[in-house]
């Protein structure tokens, strides 16, 4: 199991590259490149050292989240790369811009009730970071509002046609209700 996943990671960074060197051939100029590359390059040291950063056991299931995580915001990384190189609206007239919030919306409220305490993935706000208690609170919150939201968002979206509107509506109060929530928690409790 662990030499697939090391397996993974290597072929993943591999196109990382590969698709980052097309993008750049194609329409990009330098300084996009050397972020792009450095950013992918952080991600994959935090990929190896996610252990040590989160402080638990290498076989920890959490760890394995937020390896998965890494994995996905690396993948997205790079498809942002593509985006000026394709149409606005490639999939059923929906533009690439929702498509890619939703998707990050997606994945992140179905990892977040998974995540241990750390200062580097979730909700991390100031109440948060400092308190177990508070930290579930929130990124639970926020997994569990996720799924509505989103098939909020995509019905307002075909109803109303106002993408940016939609969006911006409901980033804030999928951030918002647990952000609130929790600080009104933390509070009760000190």
């Amino acid at each position: 199991m662990k030499k697939s996943i090391f397996i993974l990671d290597i072929c993943i960074f591999g196109l990382s590259i590969t698709a980052l060197l097309i993008a750049f051939f194609k329409n990009l100029s330098n300084v996009n490149f050397l972020i792009g590359a450095g950013l992918i390059s952080l991600m994959g040291v935090a990929q190896t050292r996610m252990a040590v950063i989160t402080n638990l056991s290498k076989d920890n299931p959490k760890v394995k989240t937020m390896r998965r995580m890494n994995r996905l915001t690396v993948i997205l990384a790079v498809a942002l790369y593509f985006v000026p190189l394709i149409d606005n609206d490639f999939i059923v007239n929906i533009p690439t811009s929702f498509i890619f919030v939703v998707t990050i919306m997606l994945f992140t409220g179905n990892v977040s009730t998974k995540l241990p305490l750390n200062k580097y993935m979730g909700l991390r706000l100031p109440w948060t970071t400092t308190d177990e208690k508070t930290w579930k609170i929130a990124n639970r919150l926020l997994g569990y509002i996720t799924f509505p939201l989103v098939f909020i968002m995509l019905i307002l979206y075909f109803i109303t046609e106002q993408s940016e509107w939609v969006l911006f509506i409901g980033l804030v109060i999928w951030v918002g209700i647990p952000t609130i929530y929790s600080f009104i928690k933390q509070k009760k409790t000190n």
